[in-house]
């Protein structure tokens, strides 16, 4: 495993991911990614292809103070280094979790979705955790699912409402891993934890829903 790769190569991918923040933490991104080693794969895409191939796609949201931001579809970075997170403040930790929250790896994503959500995360990786909801991996929406019931998720209902199509997608896209990989285990689709997921959590109840439901009954009490 290589400590970092080299300096122009670290600034192609520093330009991507910074992309996928709001400004102000333009600084603290550098600062996270002067920690990161890439994969053997990561580091072969970053050799032989653009940073578009490294990140192995991009999707734009719009935040809740209408600033946009790209995020890697995966990233092929590496965790090994146990003491990479030591030394970060609360923001680059978050910015930290996020960015692996991307990994190509499933129980990566897994344990990072974990540290995401609390009770103080800023309002930016809201978009990180909605991408993980539209996940393969039925642990992650389950781990997803039970820190979500513990905050405030109407902030999450904004980003979902000002990122419909989006949204719309990843429900579609939940579904269909519903169907393919877990149906055998759970036949009744209203019984499966990435429909409660949407429904409780971001507003969204079926397919063809116009708009995003901000309030729960219960709330407008």
């Amino acid at each position: 495993m290589l400590p970092l790769f080299h300096y122009f190569k670290r600034k192609e991918l520093l330009c991507v991911l910074q992309k996928a923040f709001p400004r102000e933490c333009e600084e603290d991104v550098a600062a996270v990614v002067n920690r990161l080693s890439l994969t053997k794969k990561g580091r072969d895409t970053l050799s032989y292809y653009t940073n578009k191939r490294l990140t192995a796609g991009e999707i734009s949201y719009t935040l809740l103070t209408g600033e946009r931001v790209t995020l890697p579809y995966r990233l092929y970075i590496d965790e090994r280094r146990g003491d990479a997170e030591q030394g970060l403040s609360e923001r680059q930790r978050f910015i930290y979790h996020a960015l692996f929250s991307r990994s190509y790896d499933g129980y990566t994503r897994e344990k990072h979705a974990k540290a995401l959500i609390t009770h103080h995360s800023p309002a930016w990786v809201i978009p990180y955790i909605l991408e993980l909801s539209g996940e393969y991996v039925k642990e992650i929406l389950e781990a997803v699912y039970r820190r979500l019931s513990t905050v405030n998720t109407i902030p999450y209902r904004r980003v979902c409402a000002l990122n419909f199509e989006r949204t719309t997608r990843l429900h579609a896209r939940m579904i269909c891993y519903w169907n393919e990989r877990y149906r055998y285990e759970c036949y009744r689709y209203r019984d499966y934890i990435g429909k409660r997921l949407f429904a409780e959590c971001f507003g969204y109840r079926k397919t063809g829903q116009k708009k995003i439901e901000l309030y729960e009954r219960k709330q407008q009490k």
